[in-house]
């Protein structure tokens, strides 16, 4: 239920989940990693004792619209935009 929520809810994760379905994954399989991706967030807030931050799970998440697709990622930030055309 937790992973659920967060799919839903947290930008970084919806976008993470997205992108999973995208590449063709099933919707548990996309539920599964997100309930990994927490648990290792858990692990880390306790181990360090700072607040949870979905930024630092995904430093560079994709762009997410209004009807919560995933349309675009970003690109390295080493590669300039005219290697990748």
């Amino acid at each position: 239920m937790p992973a659920m929520a967060a799919a839903r809810w947290d930008p970084h994760l919806r976008a993470f989940s997205l992108a999973l379905q995208q590449r063709h994954k099933t919707k548990l399989q996309a539920l599964i990693a997100v309930a990994r991706k927490l648990l290792h967030a858990i692990y880390g807030i306790f181990k360090t004792g700072t607040p949870y931050d979905g930024a630092k799970l995904f430093p560079r998440p994709g762009k997410v619209d209004t009807k919560y697709r995933l349309i675009m990622s970003l690109p390295p930030e080493n590669v300039s935009l005219s290697e990748l055309l």
